[in-house]
């Protein structure tokens, strides 16, 4: 459950861009963003009271599906801190050529004789 929740949450902070660029409603959104991790929270709680798992086997899945639920979102998306955080990463050819088309952009830039640049 933290595994599939921890990535609708993080999916969500990216989308809203929360850490990235502050906005109106912050509280709503932080509220939406959080929600997915409280009601796995729930599910864990739920658990330990009715006597069907220990609290160490709880602690230690909760554990285990947080961090393989961040490391699967990192995999595809960027960091939460930067500005294109809604948008997953591109990989093998498009992400090639829009490497080099920014490159030959850059270099373009530099090699400006007409002062435009």
């Amino acid at each position: 459950m933290f595994f599939s929740m921890t990535i609708v949450s993080l999916y969500i902070l990216g989308k809203l861009e929360l850490l990235s660029r502050p906005s109106q409603l912050l509280f709503l959104k932080s509220v939406l963003a959080v929600a997915p991790m409280a009601l796995a929270l729930f599910v864990a709680v739920s658990r330990i009271a009715d006597y069907k798992h220990s609290p160490a086997d709880v602690n230690a899945g909760c554990f285990i599906g947080i961090v393989c639920g961040s490391f699967a979102y990192f995999l595809n998306y960027p960091s939460l801190l930067s500005p294109g955080s809604g948008l997953p990463k591109r990989r093998g050819e498009p992400a090639q050529r829009d490497a080099q088309k920014v490159k030959k952009e850059d270099n373009a830039a530099i090699y400006d004789t007409t002062g435009n640049a």
